[in-house]
């Protein structure tokens, strides 16, 4: 029973030390990803995130709803506070020339996919919402190594355990 024990400690420790390196690798390769997007569909990723953080809205209606904004016309609001930004976003959509011509629908699925890589990232830095009722664990001190040496760009084959 205790080598069944162990062995499972070693995987559950294997299995941590491996997602909590993709999670490193995922941070920090989102703005590399986020920049393959114009200002206005950076925009619409962060609208879709914010629909899926409430958890009420199904997929396919996410898709309708960016699909819809991006085939309607800006429309800027002159008493909205944010309106320079929406603005700015929309001037830098237009500026952009790409090599292929992407289809909306491409587009619509491209920027839900990275809003899901956005939402997973923020429901792992946040986790109260699906741990009611749960004592939060105390972040390991090797996955504190691990985030520090990625802040850091050390290699993260030679940290020690």
């Amino acid at each position: 029973v205790k080598k069944k024990r162990d062995r499972d400690v070693k995987r559950d420790k294997e299995k941590e030390l491996a997602s909590s390196l993709m999670v490193a690798c995922l941070k920090r390769l989102l703005p590399i990803g986020l920049n393959l997007f114009a200002g206005r569909e950076q925009e619409l990723v962060q609208h879709a995130k914010d629909m899926f953080l409430k958890g009420k809205v199904q997929e396919y209606d996410i898709f309708d709803y960016i699909k819809l904004t991006l085939t309607l016309p800006d429309k800027i609001d002159p008493s909205d506070v944010m309106s320079w930004q929406h603005y700015l976003y929309s001037k830098l959509g237009t500026k952009r020339e790409s090599t292929q011509k992407v289809s909306p629908d491409e587009l619509v699925e491209k920027i839900i996919d990275m809003a899901k890589v956005l939402y997973g990232l923020h429901m792992i830095d946040h986790p109260q919402g699906q741990m009611k009722g749960f004592v939060r664990s105390v972040v390991s001190m090797q996955r504190k190594r691990a985030v520090i040496a990625c802040f850091r760009m050390t290699s993260l084959h030679s940290l020690p355990r």
